[in-house]
């Protein structure tokens, strides 16, 4: 069963949702999923009730400035990776949650690999799945996604904006109707005239074109991702247009207990609501005992 809870971190209020119990000894049995740049905590509903099926908690925040999560006002100081790591290490400290297995989708999943470089989170953070996204990002793949995130989004009727929304995210390969149903509706809100609009704060996108989208400037991105320590799966979309198979190939060689497999017919990125996208997770997570 999910759960929509709200909870003050680092002075910002915070919406999460949770599926599934935790237990008495919730050690190896707690997920975080992190939404992508501009997507919301709703899209790990699926994955989320899969993984609380087998016996997973699950944790899905909005990040600061999308869904239901307080936007900041201090934009040039909130809306960095850096910023978002803590954030999501607040949380965890807040339910007393010590060690987590973490499923990132492109944003989220630069988040996880700064969270899991740092000394504490290189403890807490035992198994990480990086979804379409790594130390480099094509230049032009952010071009694209800045070209429809830093425009003021307004539509007279939620179908309209619907039909803009498809074509945006065509790419993550969701083939049941319902699902991108779901996806776009969970991305909109309405605007004090009663038109639509997307649900983010379109200043998220000022870090995106700095530090390999972490909003670091000078960043050694290849250096972040070395530090870690707990098991890696890389998932590409096979037609992804961010994260490359040359990228792929020197997250393998540079890093121990990093491996990879390709999600076919699919762009960036893999919405991990196909059963086999899920089944690949799970097998992962379920494996690769964490050894410090």
């Amino acid at each position: 069963m999910m759960r929509s809870e709200y909870c003050t971190v680092l002075g910002h209020e915070i919406h999460y949702t949770t599926w599934g119990e935790r237990r008495d000894d919730d050690d190896g049995w707690v997920v975080v999923c992190c939404h992508g740049l501009l997507r919301t905590c709703r899209d790990f509903d699926v994955i989320g009730e899969k993984l609380s099926a087998a016996g997973y908690f699950v944790i899905c925040p909005d990040m600061i400035g999308r869904g239901l999560s307080q936007w900041s006002d201090r934009p040039q100081e909130d809306y960095l990776v850096p910023r978002y790591a803590a954030i999501v290490a607040g949380l965890l400290d807040t339910l007393n949650v010590r060690r987590v297995k973490w499923i990132g989708t492109s944003m989220g999943g630069i988040i996880g690999y700064f969270a899991a470089a740092d000394p504490q989170g290189r403890d807490s953070i035992t198994h990480l799945v990086l979804n379409d996204i790594g130390p480099t990002v094509n230049q032009e793949a952010l071009t694209r996604i800045q070209s429809y995130g830093t425009v003021p989004t307004r539509e007279l009727t939620f179908v309209a904006l619907e039909e803009r929304m498809k074509k945006n995210y065509a790419a993550f390969g969701i083939t049941d109707p319902q699902q991108m149903r779901a996806l776009v509706e969970h991305s909109l809100r309405r605007l004090p005239d009663g038109a639509w609009s997307t649900h983010y704060d379109i200043r998220v996108m000022q870090a995106l074109m700095v530090g390999n989208g972490s909003g670091v400037p000078d960043v050694d991105t290849w250096a972040v991702f070395a530090q870690s320590t707990c098991p890696v799966l890389v998932l590409r979309g096979e037609c992804s247009d961010l994260l490359s198979p040359e990228t792929v190939a020197k997250m393998e060689s540079v890093r121990p207990r990093t491996t990879s497999v390709v999600i076919p017919n699919v762009g960036h990125a893999p919405a991990l609501m196909d059963n086999d996208q899920i089944r690949i997770v799970m097998q992962f997570l379920s494996h690769h005992a964490h050894s410090p």
